[in-house]
């Protein structure tokens, strides 16, 4: 209904499940880590709780697009108030099989050969368990034993419980000692901090389309805040009534006065947690931020405005092409092109995924993969070398060429191989125009020798037909 209003392509506030929405903050990306981890342990039982509305099942979502789907079989369990035997039915149903009313004994044996033929076929079978929490003794107990597979001492089966906390409480007890210790990594869940709330409402904003339309005062995301608790769930609530209420009012800018309004129709409704409406009349707790220091309020930034990272970029490129430029002055060369500035510099790569083996389970760490510092080539541009002058360094480069490359004369510096992209570029350039000044300086003179000695060499014979030729066409 507002997103028309607003310009903005879907609703941003959808209290469903969407990965796509996904907001990488602090705590969450450690649950993700986690997951990570274990997943490249390939083995035992991964444990992620929290509170109702954290985000466990964007989690999930998450995790299994991000899957390799031809080396992993992930399959999803959301229904778990069931029995030990059912909930193994359930678990073959979604792996493929069809079985019907067959018995347990059976059903074990078909569930263990579909796992094992996908090991062989190099594909992992990965077992999520939503709403873990509801699933009794006996049942986990199953699950316990469906780890227990092994084909060459490589563990078939993986299993993932993603629950509320009293899921915690459930594996703590004695009874559930094994599958305690078969646990992998564990993980609960928190809702977001004040930083974290102004972060997760911009960033579901600007995915959903939000080009500045409607602007967020000062003050309106520390009611958000406080009537949220900061539970993902409850901000997407109080939001989306909250644009609700600036279309209806056809406001293109909200303030605080506009959520203290509609948070007193939430609270109501019964909607959000008891809270006061006015944050001032709160006491300061010695904990609580200073919201006019984090909360200034929501407006676009245009996306053409340089970002820190395109700045330094800029940076860079301007200082290395200072530096080649200098550099050809005082050596007598041609001055590099745009083209090769970008050579000496290329772009910071934010990171690289490092691919294990298929085996060994998905991609989990990313690692930086950057090109030469920007702050050398600052330095370089801001004090370059005199001419005439050589550094440890291009005198290093001199005494030890690269593999492969000749020295033509080891008496004339200008000949030894250098490994400077600056030196190796101009040359570059000298070369090509060496055949080109040469044949267009050269060709007239070029051309006469070789008439000349073509005339002195060439028999007499053999020129008869062609000037016999040039007659008959004449006449």
């Amino acid at each position: 209904m507002f997103e028309s209003f607003y310009g903005m392509q879907e609703d941003p506030f959808r209290l469903s499940s969407d990965h796509r929405f996904c907001f990488r903050h602090r705590n969450y990306a450690r649950a993700r880590a986690y997951i990570d981890y274990a997943l490249h342990r390939a083995e035992g039982f991964v444990m992620v709780t929290g509170n109702p509305g954290t985000g466990k099942t964007t989690l999930i979502n998450q995790l299994v697009s991000e899957l390799p789907q031809q080396t992993t079989r992930a399959a999803t369990l959301l229904s778990t108030r069931l029995e030990a035997e059912d909930l193994l039915r359930m678990t073959a149903y979604s792996l493929g099989l069809r079985l019907g009313e067959q018995p347990k004994a059976v059903l074990l044996q078909q569930l263990m050969q579909r796992i094992s033929t996908d090991y062989r076929r190099g594909v992992r079978t990965l077992l999520i368990i939503d709403e873990a929490q509801d699933l009794n003794a006996s049942a986990l107990e199953e699950l316990r034993l469906l780890t227990n597979l092994h084909e060459s001492g490589q563990p078939l089966l993986q299993i993932l419980l993603v629950g509320q906390e009293p899921l915690r409480q459930l594996v703590k007890k004695p009874e559930m000692e094994q599958l305690h210790q078969r646990l992998i990594a564990a993980w609960h869940l928190r809702p977001l901090n004040p930083q974290e709330t102004i972060g997760y409402v911009r960033h579901r904003l600007e995915t959903a389309g939000w080009r500045g339309d409607p602007v967020f005062d000062p003050g309106v995301l520390e009611s958000v805040f406080r009537f949220s608790q900061g539970v993902p769930r409850r901000i997407n609530l109080i939001c989306s009534r909250l644009l609700l209420h600036g279309c209806i009012s056809e406001r293109h800018q909200l303030t605080r006065e506009d959520a203290h309004e509609l948070l007193a129709e939430l609270d109501a409704e019964e909607l959000v947690p008891t809270v006061t409406s006015e944050p001032e009349s709160a006491k300061a707790s010695a904990n609580d931020p200073d919201w006019s220091e984090i909360d200034q309020g929501l407006r676009w930034c245009p996306s053409d405005q340089e970002s820190p990272v395109s700045r330094t970029r800029t940076a860079a490129m301007v200082s290395a092409q200072e530096t080649a430029i200098q550099t050809a002055e005082n050596q007598g060369r041609t001055a590099p092109s745009d083209s090769d500035a970008d050579d000496l510099t290329a772009p910071l790569d934010v990171g690289k995924k490092l691919n294990p083996d298929s085996s060994s389970g998905p991609a989990l760490f990313s690692a930086p993969d950057l090109p030469d510092s920007v702050e050398t080539n600052v330095a370089k541009a801001a004090d370059p070398e005199p001419a005439g002058v050589a550094s440890s360094e291009s005198t290093e480069r001199q005494l030890s060429p690269l593999a492969g490359l000749t020295v033509e004369d080891p008496g004339d510096p200008s000949s030894i191989a250098s490994t400077d992209p600056v030196v190796l570029a101009s040359g570059k350039a000298k070369r090509s125009e060496k055949p080109r000044q040469l044949i267009r300086r050269r060709g007239p003179l070029i051309f006469g020798i070789i008439a000349f000695f073509a005339l002195i060499l060439v028999p007499a014979e053999l020129w008869e037909w062609p000037i016999h030729f040039f007659k008959e066409l004449s006449e």
